[in-house]
């Protein structure tokens, strides 16, 4: 070995015990890292979350706002029907061709506007003949009879309209009452069986 390459190996570090405050400086190290890799780590699985439940809740306010702006659509549309129906029911007994051409007019119209409620997901609740369901039914008033049961549907006079558990428009009905057959008699005896 030459004198100059004594004197580079010399220069060269040498070999002295590490300090204990230096050997903490370093194992830290790796330690700091690792807690800040966990910290961002969890902020980027919290803000994934948060992410995600943001785009459930405008897909769950997308739907909610499609539902009501179809049942706005609709209720607006009903008295059109309401009056079709009217129309119909109120039919007068001719034979003239011309008015009863008419009629079938209106009762195609009638059809042809049920099905387009229907294609929307719109149903139509006629409960006549059904129990009285204050969630779907207005009523519009009591009738006494002694042929159903107290709360029964009798007519409905218009019917409700919803699209799945959107209530649209309740159906407006006549309920019964049992009719009383003595002054004495309460209606509990009636229903008995």
């Amino acid at each position: 070995m030459t004198e100059h390459e004594k004197h580079t190996t010399d220069v060269s570090a040498p070999d002295r015990p590490q300090s204990a405050e230096s050997r903490n400086a370093e194992t830290k190290k790796p330690a700091d890292a690792e807690a800040k890799l966990c910290d961002l780590e969890d902020k980027f699985l919290r803000a994934l979350a948060d992410a995600e439940n943001a785009r459930k809740r405008a897909a769950r306010a997308r739907t909610e706002g499609h539902v009501a702006g179809i049942a706005e659509a609709v209720n607006a549309l009903l008295p059109t029907l309401d009056n079709i129906e009217l129309a119909l029911k109120n039919r007068p007994n001719t034979d003239a061709v011309s008015v009863a051409s008419l009629f079938d007019g209106v009762e195609a119209t009638r059809r042809v506007f049920i099905e387009g409620l229907k294609s929307l997901g719109v149903e139509r609740l006629d409960p006549t003949g059904k129990a009285f369901d204050p969630n779907t039914c207005e009523a519009m008033s009591v009738q006494e009879v002694d042929t159903a049961p107290t709360n029964t549907v009798l007519e409905t006079v218009q019917p409700g309209y919803r699209r799945g558990d959107y209530l649209i428009r309740p159906a407006f009905v006549v309920v019964s009452k049992v009719k009383n057959s003595g002054p004495g008699e309460s209606e509990d005896q009636h229903t008995k069986v």
